[in-house]
Formats: C-alpha cells, sequence, structure tokens
C-alpha cells in the first residue's frame, strides 16, 4: 500500500482502471513543488533545470 501525489494526467487512465483510488474524489490537493539538486552538479544540470520549470509553467496550476 502506498499513496502519492500525482498530476490529473498522468493518474487519469490509472483511475479509469481501478489501479489507483482517489482518496478524495472532487478535492484538488494543491502543494508547493520544489526542485532539489546538488550545488555540485547544479551548472551541468542548468538546461534539464530551465526545461522542467518551462513544462511545469505550462501544465501544472500556479498561484
Amino acid at each position: 500500500m502506498g499513496w502519492a501525489l500525482n498530476r490529473d494526467t498522468l493518474a487519469r487512465p490509472h483511475l479509469a482502471t481501478g489501479a489507483l483510488v482517489d482518496l478524495s474524489p472532487g478535492a484538488p490537493t494543491e502543494v508547493p513543488l520544489h526542485r532539489q539538486i546538488t550545488r555540485l552538479a547544479e551548472r551541468a544540470l542548468a538546461p534539464l533545470t530551465r526545461a522542467v520549470m518551462e513544462a511545469a509553467r505550462g501544465a501544472l496550476v500556479t498561484s
């Protein structure tokens, strides 16, 4: 058994098959997301960080 917060678009097919169960139907849970990386890899991961941030801005709810 486990729990997770998943994007609706990611979870929807699994909810439809019963592989996942919505524990609070109709009640969205919005939480801030944070990305952590080691400072040693920060420069090397900068392009990936920018791409993740850009994709998130287009797909996730922002407040």
